[in-house]
């Protein structure tokens, strides 16, 4: 080596590092929706499709039972390869069957063979998710592989409120301005999920390898609802079947009238009147007319606004038959079968007007057996087939196919216009991006150049933008997430062992000043005993009188409780008082039921007052007295003096209780007498009313109540009042 070379070697700089840039290429939020099967069965089997996907890419590796173990695997992906059609090792049905399958034994686990593959499995949150990351190899197509560029496939599953959600997401890692395209292999795995039936994946519309057809009003509402919906992640491209009508059917008797299955029939007279006339091309002036007649503004007849729209308005007519009324004429409509004509073949025009050539008309719908050589001047289709990109790129956006008679409906519905043969790449609202509108013409021209553009488009789309993922965690998410639970589990353990050593120093301490205390105690023990054998001879001789103060304490605060308990009742039995004299046996016997009832005599005798017969509330008062505070001296549980005190004291008045005296029973029985206590024979007997409440003197503001005291039941029983019965001096 030369002094110049080793000079150079010394001072050569370290190379570089280029500069990456980080992106998200490829994006999809679905649903696997849960139909028959429980959310576990449906993610066990998404979890079983993934690691499959996974088990093939490391098939040169040995597969996954050799790089991770069958026990990590949770039976769900069975020893010996992947199971065959038909035959599923596990005894479920094959290719993500229900049987078999299930979410115990997985586990979490990382294959690190040059390429890194992560499985993360939280099943407290049953959150399952996959990291597979790989250096670029080059994609179908390309010249060479990318040096530097990185590929990150991420696939994450989760049950969440019942359902399991689905993300995906490929992130590539590549030096700036790179232009290549890379290889997508987990577009592969997504479409063994979308196929498996007991998967599935829906981003509002189920995502297929074949295009949705918006053939029914129902299935383009629901199309339309989700191409409107703020949360669509996904583009659409929407083709619009195209339809040409150069020419009408013609036949003896009269033209065939089609009708589209959402419209009415419809009559353009005068086409047929210019056939008539042997004109081969309407004028432009007449188009002028078609075109207001689609658009409504003629009674005369309109046509769909999209055949105008799409340049479909007839310009050639089939001659006529000599004689045909115009107003017969009408234009032949797709998937209407024609009219047969008696007599004559499918496809022959007789009588058409001289100078003018017979062209059939080819309607979808019309049975076969065309005349040889006969040319197809009506015919319907898709001049941009969307099938081939459907399959191709189905995780990518939503491919809609919408047929000639639902094209106004669907502009209506989505605010789109639309043209006759036309297709539309509509990006969602909230993630940005233009609409772009391809025409006829341009598919005609130019279908490959259309279809590479919008492969390009949707291929594109999703690359660099902020998409939603709902609930599922991708590898960030849940290595977050099982950091989260270790660092809780680890703050318990610590905060365990805390409180055991804080414990166990606590008892420690309490037992030292527990023996320090105990010499103490020991030295008091005798002089305690001494004290507290002068106590006891003391609390003898005390226990008594304590015995006597607390008995008396509990009757005293027995009778408040009952006096309370008795002012309560009293007040309930006050605002329910009666205004009418009928109602008062009813009002007894809610409020003094076991102390006073009402013989029928009386009840009946109270029906007959009016208000302004009586006092009705000094009756009450009397009745009153007489079920509570009367009774309760007649039972010994209030002295007499007692008793008159709390009259005084509720009524602010005396009530006089006195034996009925003298021969008015014997004299008068019939209003002194009632029928109560029951006789030797078993039945009631004419028992004397002995007993009356006297209030006032005077004939006008006098109250009597008569009754008796039932001693067995304990009960008082009135039977007259309120007035006063006869007597020798009244």
């Amino acid at each position: 080596m030369t002094k110049s070379t080793e000079i150079t070697d010394k001072t050569m700089p370290p190379r570089r590092l280029a500069k990456n840039i980080r992106y998200p290429a490829y994006q999809l939020f679905a649903i696997a929706p849960v139909r028959k099967e429980s959310p576990e069965i449906v993610l066990a089997a998404a979890i079983r499709e993934a690691m499959e996907w996974l088990d093939e890419r490391f098939r040169d590796f040995g597969g996954l039972h050799r790089l991770v173990g069958v026990q990590k695997l949770g039976g769900l992906l069975p020893p010996g390869g992947l199971p065959q059609v038909g035959a599923a090792p596990d005894g479920g049905q094959a290719h993500g069957g229900r049987q078999g399958l299930g979410l115990s034994g997985l586990s979490s686990f990382i294959i690190n063979e040059g390429y890194r593959a992560e499985v993360s499995w939280l099943p407290a949150h049953t959150s399952w998710s996959l990291q597979l990351s790989e250096p670029d190899m080059g994609a179908a197509g390309a010249d060479e592989p990318v040096p530097g560029r990185l590929i990150e496939s991420n696939a994450a599953f989760r049950i969440f409120s019942g359902r399991v959600e689905c993300g995906f997401r490929v992130v590539i890692s590549e030096p700036k301005k790179t232009h290549s395209a890379y290889s997508d292999h987990l577009i592969a795995l997504i479409r063994r999920l979308a196929e498996n039936p007991h998967i599935g994946l829906v981003h509002g519309l189920p995502i297929q390898g074949t295009p949705h057809v918006a053939d029914t009003a129902a299935t383009l509402k629901k199309i339309v609802r989700w191409l409107r919906d703020k949360e669509r992640m996904m583009p659409a491209v929407i083709s619009m079947e195209h339809f040409t009508a150069d020419a009408v059917l013609a036949a003896p008797g009269g033209i065939v009238a089609h009708a589209l299955p959402q419209a009415q029939e419809i009559i353009i007279p005068h086409i047929a009147d210019l056939a008539l006339k042997g004109s081969a091309e309407l004028p432009e002036e007449y188009m002028d007319r078609m075109a207001k007649r689609a658009s409504g503004d003629n009674a005369g007849g309109r046509l769909p606004a999209h055949m105008y729209r799409g340049g479909l308005a007839p310009k050639a007519l089939a001659g006529a038959a000599p004689g045909v009324a115009p107003e017969a004429m009408a234009v032949p409509l797709p998937g209407v079968a024609p009219m047969a004509m008696p007599g004559v073949a499918p496809m022959a025009m007789p009588g058409a007007v001289p100078g003018i050539a017979a062209v059939p008309v080819a309607v979808p719908g019309m049975a076969s057996g065309m005349a040889p050589g006969a040319a197809a001047a009506g015919k319907r289709g898709y001049l941009l087939d969307l099938g081939g990109i459907a399959m191709n790129k189905s995780g990518y956006a939503q491919f809609i196919h919408v047929p000639f008679e639902l094209q106004d409906a669907f502009q209506k519905l989505s605010g789109q216009n639309c043209e006759c043969g036309g297709t539309i790449f509509w990006p969602p609202a909230d993630l940005g991006g233009i609409v772009r509108r391809y025409s006829a013409e341009q598919a005609r021209e130019g279908a490959r150049l259309v279809l590479s553009q919008l492969e390009s488009l949707v291929q594109s789309y999703a690359s660099a933008k902020r998409y939603s993922f709902g609930n599922v965690w991708f590898m960030p998410e849940a290595k977050q997430a099982e950091q989260e639970m270790l660092g809780r589990t680890n703050e318990l353990a610590l905060e365990l062992e805390r409180a055991t050593s804080e414990k166990e120093r606590a008892l420690e301490l309490r037992l030292q000043e527990a023996l320090l205390e105990h010499d103490g105690l020991l030295k008091n023990a005798e002089k305690k005993v001494e004290r507290l054998q002068e106590e006891i001879s003391a609390l003898i001789g005390d226990k008594y009188e304590a015995q006597r103060r607390f008995s008396l304490a509990l009757d005293e605060k027995e009778q408040a409780l009952n006096l309370k308990d008795s002012e309560i009742k009293r007040l309930k039995a006050m605002l329910d008082r009666p205004k009418e004299p009928r109602d008062v046996a009813a009002w007894v016997g809610r409020h003094f039921r076991g102390k006073l009832i009402f013989h029928p005599k009386a009840a009946d005798l109270m029906k007959k007052l009016t208000a302004g017969d009586t006092d009705v509330p000094l009756i009450c008062d009397a009745l009153e007295f007489l079920a509570t505070d009367y009774r309760n001296e007649m039972l010994g549980m209030i002295s007499e003096d007692e008793m008159r005190s709390l009259c005084m004291q509720k009524y602010n008045r005396p009530f006089e209780v006195t034996p009925v005296r003298g021969v008015a029973i014997d004299k008068w029985p019939g209003e002194y007498k009632i029928k109560y206590n029951i006789g030797h024979v078993g039945k009631p007997v004419e028992t004397p009313l002995d007993i009356h409440l006297r209030v006032g003197n005077d004939s006008g503001n006098l109250l009597r109540v008569y009754f008796l005291y039932d001693k067995e039941n304990k009960l008082i029983v009135v039977g007259s009042l309120p007035k006063h019965l006869s007597t020798e001096s009244y």
